[in-house]
Order: structure tokens, then sequence, then C-alpha cells
């Protein structure tokens, strides 16, 4: 077995409640509000509520974090497991 083999094993899988244990409480209680302000959104609490994920300018710019901002800020919420999949495989 090769050590990258193990070192990716080791690799532990975040769940959305702990990427973004906020929203997790505000979509258990149904609050929507700031869902569609990128720096307050599901994926603005993932990237620490600093909202240079957004600008292709700077170098933490992702496009796909920057896509999930707008399927969530439309209140498409059916891609939160393939954004925790994302944001395992990317930013952990």
């Amino acid at each position: 077995m090769s050590v990258m083999y193990k070192l990716i094993q080791l690799k532990k899988q975040l769940t959305f409640e702990e990427i973004c244990p906020q929203w997790t409480q505000k979509l258990h209680d149904a609050d929507l509000s700031f869902i569609g302000d990128f720096r307050h959104c599901i994926v603005g609490e993932a990237h620490g509520f600093n909202p240079d994920y957004s600008y292709s300018s700077i170098n933490s710019f992702c496009q796909e974090c920057f896509d999930y901002s707008f399927d969530f800020g439309g209140k498409d919420l059916s891609q939160i497991d393939n954004f925790v999949a994302h944001w395992n495989e990317k930013h952990v």
C-alpha cells in the first residue's frame, strides 16, 4: 500500500454540518434569510464568511463554489450533497 493511498484513507470527509454549522441550523429552522447574499450564504460560511471565493481576480477564487452559491441563492438546495463532495475534494 503506497504512502499516498494511506494519506487519502486518513483524510476525513467532512459533513455539511461540519462545513456549515450555522446554515445547518438555519435550514433546520427553515430560515432562508441571507441565502442569496454571497457573503453570508452557505458557500460563504464554508469559506469563513470571506467573500474572496467569489472574485475571479483573487487567488482563493473557486469557480465551482461560485456556481454553487448561485444554486443556493436561488433556493435550490438539491446541490448540497454535491457541494459537500466538492468541498471535501478541493478544499479539505
